[in-house]
């Protein structure tokens, strides 16, 4: 949905920051979404500066697409280490 919004609008962040924040619902969701990137991306890295290799997978996972695949693949490589 957000490929076929940013062509209709542009990348304008003011607007964007206006339509998240319309209802309560939405910016619940939208902060919900920042604070588990937060906290897997400060996990990854925590690992990352212990020697663990395999977790820039996590990062890359979690930037590019969302969270949603970022955190399982956290647990599942935690698990194997």
């Amino acid at each position: 949905m957000f490929i076929p919004w940013l062509i209709a609008h542009g990348l304008d962040v003011g607007f964007l920051y206006r339509a998240a924040s319309q209802c309560a619902i939405a910016a619940f969701a939208w902060l919900d979404v920042l604070v588990w990137t937060f906290v897997v991306l400060a996990l990854a890295t925590r690992r990352l500066a212990v020697g663990e290799r395999k977790l820039w997978f996590v990062g890359t996972g979690t930037c590019t697409v969302d969270v949603s695949p970022g955190l399982p693949l956290y647990l599942s490589l935690e698990e194997d280490l």
